[in-house]
């Protein structure tokens, strides 16, 4: 009668090798799962909060004060500035200089 083979163990290296795959096969998995979620499930959702976030308006803090050298001449100052722009799709004639 012939003798069975044993059965083959398997080496712990090699376990520990597969098991740490695995958890990191899961690890991708899961994050690939977050990211199909934000950008395709949630994504109109989360546009409108970014919309939100950008479109606000501020008060802002009031104007500091003057800073002066040490024999009291102003050093810095706070200064009334007025802004001008234009927003380029809008101008219809544009000159030319």
């Amino acid at each position: 009668m012939a003798a069975r083979p044993a059965a083959k163990k398997l080496a712990p290296d090699r376990l520990r090798v597969g098991l740490l795959g695995l958890a990191l096969l899961l690890a991708w998995a899961g994050l690939g799962a977050r990211l199909f979620e934000v950008q395709v499930v949630r994504a109109s959702e989360f546009a409108e909060m970014g919309l939100g976030q950008r479109m606000t308006r501020k008060t802002l803090a009031p104007d500091r004060g003057t800073i002066f050298d040490r024999e009291g001449e102003p050093l810095a100052m706070t200064v009334e500035a007025r802004t001008i722009y234009a927003v380029p799709g809008l101008v219809t004639d544009p000159v030319y200089a």
